[in-house]
């Protein structure tokens, strides 16, 4: 977004500054104004007046002295500077040039003192008198610059268009906002959606509009109600279905319990057969509506303190028990004391998940570890639970699925190792409602490494 902003903004900047730059260049190139003005309001004024007063002290001044006087005068205004006397001739006896004696002529015939020579480099005449009295012609041009600049804005213009290219660029600053501020609006609701949040919406402020962007802001809305709805119907019937296997599964166990006390011990493993499944479709139930209320975006949960630490110590030492049947063991080691704020429950739920799933796949007589301690993500610290097994490992292709609901890795995780999978989608979701994240990585030398990650401060647990 910031991108579509900046583009459009130097876009607009460009062509404003691009109208101006080719004004300022016609204005010059047609010479609309004289590219050098004197300070009493005619071109060619500051070498008239030094010619002035150069006669003004000629009765006092010697000849050298006069020279230098008028040679200073033209270094200081690079110009050049006659003095004529009543025969026109020059002073300082240089020869006047031949375009110079017109505009002496029309001076001496009393006609106008500044004409203009069309084509022609600038002469200027102005009559002169010294302290006695004694009149002089004083005759003068602008030398031209030794390398004149290809393109000159003209000094009256300068500040103008300095105000014209700011004042473009601030319309073009409030033009690029303007044109994308209902884009970022859909992008944030865009974003939101996509976190989770199925009431996220386009405001009226961009349905409303008329262009394509409405257009978009309106058809994103009807594509939201149509997922939210899916979704809703999709959790609702897992929901219902889960609630009515609960009945004939309290019934299946109580005449389970009924069989096993009148039967034979020829059917004592089949009844035990029976009593395993049960206990594994109850589980099953169990996780679908625990995933279910966590799928729900009015999801809440309790927020109060808690030892993640000592939690952490508690759910490995019970997973430590249960290793043992496969000659494993589930060891711990503490950095530091965490205290995080959210639900005991259902961060007890997610790590216990991570947990017994890494100690179902772990090579019989290995070692789960299990790490907890502290780390900086920018200014925000962070509590960190790593579990790592020393199993197969997954595939990498299918690293980022495995926290999707009932999937399974066939080859490396299957029904008779690992579950149905909901499992770590359900660390997932609780990881996100507590503002955390969970991923996964396969180890260098073999094995997965799962990080549950939680921020050390109170999380917004209303809704994700």
């Amino acid at each position: 977004m910031k991108t579509l902003f900046l583009r459009i903004l130097i876009l607009c900047w460009i062509t404003n500054a691009v109208v101006i730059a080719a004004f300022a260049l016609a204005v010059s190139q047609l010479d609309l104004f004289p590219k050098h003005q004197g300070d009493f309001g005619f071109p060619g004024g500051h070498a008239l007046i030094a010619g002035q007063t150069a006669v003004a002290f000629l009765d006092d001044a010697s000849a050298d002295a006069f020279k230098q006087s008028l040679e200073n005068a033209e270094q200081t205004t690079r110009s050049r500077i006659f003095v004529l006397n009543d025969d026109d001739q020059d002073l300082l006896g240089r020869r006047l040039p031949a375009e110079a004696v017109n505009v002496v002529k029309r001076v001496r015939e009393g006609k106008r003192a500044i004409p203009t020579s069309p084509g022609h480099e600038p002469w200027f005449a102005n009559y002169a008198r010294s302290r006695s009295g004694k009149g002089y012609v004083v005759v003068g041009t602008l030398r031209p610059s030794p390398d004149p600049p290809p393109f000159l804005i003209p000094g009256p213009l300068v500040m103008p268009m300095l105000g014209v290219v700011v004042t473009a660029g601030a319309i073009a600053f409030v033009l690029a906002y303007y044109v994308t501020a209902p884009v970022r609006k859909l992008r944030t609701a865009t974003q939101m959606f996509a976190a989770g949040d199925l009431e996220a919406r386009v405001g009226p402020s961009v349905a409303r509009r008329t262009d394509v962007i409405g257009d978009l802001g309106r058809e994103f809305n009807v594509m939201a109600t149509q997922v939210q709805s899916l979704v809703t119907a999709q959790q609702r019937l897992l929901r219902d279905v889960s609630h009515e296997l609960r009945s004939p599964l309290a019934r299946l166990h109580l005449a389970l319990g009924i069989a096993s006390r009148n039967a034979g011990p020829q059917a004592t493993e089949a009844l035990n057969r029976i009593e395993h499944e049960a206990n594994q479709l109850n589980e099953l139930i169990g996780q679908l509506l625990t995933l279910t209320r966590l799928e729900a975006p009015q999801t809440q949960t309790k927020g109060s303190p808690i030892n993640l630490t000592a939690l952490v110590a508690d759910i490995a030492e019970d997973a430590d028990f249960e290793a043992k049947e496969r000659s494993c063991n589930v060891k711990l080691k503490t950095s530091s004391e965490c205290v995080v704020h959210g639900d005991e429950a259902l961060l007890r739920s997610a790590i216990e998940n991570v947990l017994r799933n890494a100690v179902a796949h772990t090579e019989i007589g290995t070692c789960v570890d299990v790490t907890i301690g502290q780390k900086t993500n920018g200014k925000e610290n962070l509590a960190l639970v790593s579990i790592r097994d020393h199993g197969p490992g997954v595939p990498e292709k299918h690293i980022a699925s495995i926290f999707d609901p009932f999937y399974r890795v066939e080859d490396a995780r299957d029904r008779d190792r690992g579950g149905v999978g909901l499992g770590l989608a359900i660390a997932a979701r609780a990881a996100r409602i507590h503002d955390g994240n969970i991923h996964a990585r396969n180890a260098s030398d073999g094995g997965l490494i799962v990080e549950f990650q939680v921020p050390m401060r109170p999380p917004n647990l209303n809704s994700e």
